[in-house]
């Protein structure tokens, strides 16, 4: 592994760059990610792909939210 400074995101990211590398690391906080559908899978698919260090991440949920019991 090439010398680095360990800031924050760093050490957050310090697992991944053991596994991975850094070069990879640095290719998975740089990239761009859309997740359509937010249901069991999707929710759970978007908190994965930010513990990972993703940078940019757009979520689309078709669903809407209301409060049925309030009539």
């Amino acid at each position: 592994m090439s010398s680095i400074t360990f800031n924050q995101q760093t050490k957050l990211e310090y697992r991944n760059i053991q596994f991975f590398g850094l070069d990879s690391q640095q290719k998975v906080t740089s990239s761009y990610v859309v997740v359509i559908g937010l249901g069991g899978v999707g929710s759970h698919a978007a908190s994965m792909l930010l513990r990972s260090g993703v940078g940019k991440l757009l979520l689309v949920g078709f669903d809407q939210v209301s409060y049925i019991f309030h009539q």
